[in-house]
């Protein structure tokens, strides 16, 4: 085929587009090739261990173990993991459970990864997606998990060894509520709602309601009960706490106004590409004099076919550069930071960043009226309930800088 010359710019485009894709899939398969043995064949070995009382060190039977499988696929500009395999079974009267060794085919541009196990009685505190692979096939838990407190309370102590997972009880019907509403479900496919744990956690949840049986309910602040539409679900989520502090000075921020958005995800098997998050829940406060703010712990109501997602994080003070919806869970939760190794730059001023660290925000103090109106037009409002503190602020912001 003789192509025109007037094409010939044309043909050769699709050929360097051609050309640049092979190269980047092959880039792929040579990064997934290196990384993981047996790459095609996705294997795991058999897991086996033993659940007991962190007290007595008795056994404890009737727990359910979720074993979920995981794989990595790789794009030209990204990597993500992805359920291929969940299984799930009781322990026995010694405590004792087994999940056989694994061994399936993947596709190419795909790689093993890891497994996560969710370890759930309505007494005891549960093990929520943790990996614990290395428990299992008999060796050292890592460090930081062999000994956990159960949601930051120190009292109720999680400890590991290998092949054994020892597990606080639970005191009280409270704590039962918690562990049953904390434990996540996400991702099990429509014809698994019927599963072990499925129906160990809202059987637990529906038993743990403080009107005992019947339809799940909630409290509002003055005390009144709140009936949850029914198919609604209750989801628990930790208190967030944080203080707001000048980058240079280390002075704290008063008055800057925090907003966190609560998130719902739709619950459906494509759910993780295309990401369809919808909040339903948004909380705001000022930070006190020492730069501190505080959200409670509460439950969060989820819409039928949602399961509950982020919680994302705005703070805005119209003489600092403002954090502008960010999940910040792990830092306001005490944990360390996974925002850009510790430091994020601003989009609209690449010379100004803001600093975090465990329980702490800092935040660089802007030097002109200029940077003070693009960071008040930066901010976000979406899903910010008009009228509200923050959207006064920011609103009270943007037209003094006009």
């Amino acid at each position: 085929m003789i192509i025109e010359r007037k094409d010939w710019g044309k043909s050769r485009y699709l050929q360097n587009i051609s050309l640049s894709v092979c190269l980047a899939y092959l880039w792929i398969a040579l990064l997934v090739g290196h990384s993981y043995a047996g790459w095609l064949i996705y294997n795991k070995p058999e897991f086996e261990g033993r659940v007991v009382d962190a007290v007595t060190g008795g056994a404890i039977e009737g727990a359910v173990v979720m074993a979920t499988y995981y794989e990595r696929y790789y794009t030209p500009i990204s990597s993500d993991t992805e359920e291929i395999k969940v299984k799930q079974t009781l322990t026995d009267k010694d405590g004792r459970f087994r999940f056989p060794a694994y061994t399936t085919v993947i596709s190419p541009f795909r790689a093993v990864d890891s497994v996560a196990f969710t370890i759930f009685r309505s007494d005891y505190a549960s093990v929520d997606r943790s990996y614990l692979e290395n428990i299992f096939t008999g060796k050292p838990p890592e460090e930081e998990k062999a000994e956990l407190p159960w949601r930051g309370e120190q009292g109720l102590i999680m400890r590991f060894s290998p092949g054994v997972v020892a597990l606080p009880k639970l005191r009280t019907k409270d704590e039962m509520r918690t562990n049953a509403l904390s434990v996540s479900t996400p991702f099990i496919h429509a014809e698994e709602r019927n599963s072990l744990l499925h129906k160990a956690v809202d059987e637990a949840r529906r038993r743990s309601t403080p009107l005992g049986l019947g339809p799940p309910i909630m409290r509002d602040q003055a005390g009144k009960v709140i009936r949850i539409p029914r198919g609604w679900q209750l989801y628990y989520k930790p208190a967030f706490e944080g203080k707001v502090a000048d980058k240079k000075t280390g002075n704290p921020i008063k008055g800057a106004v925090v907003a966190a958005i609560y998130y719902a995800r739709q619950d459906t098997p494509i759910s993780k590409y295309i990401e369809p998050i919808e909040p339903v829940e948004v909380k705001q406060t000022l930070t006190d004099k020492d730069g501190r703010f505080q959200f409670p712990s509460h439950e969060v109501m989820i819409p039928p076919g949602y399961t509950v997602d982020q919680v994302e994080f705005s703070i805005f003070s119209s003489d600092y550069a403002s954090l502008n919806r960010l999940s910040l869970e792990n830092i306001f939760t005490g944990k360390q930071p996974d925002v850009g190794k510790g430091e994020l730059y601003l989009k609209w001023n690449d010379e100004l960043s803001i600093n975090f660290a465990p329980g702490i925000v800092k935040l660089p103090k802007l030097r002109t009226i200029e940077e003070m109106r693009l960071n008040a037009l930066s901010m976000s409002l979406l899903n910010i309930q008009s009228g509200s503190k923050f959207h006064e602020i920011v609103w009270g912001a943007r037209i003094k800088l006009k």
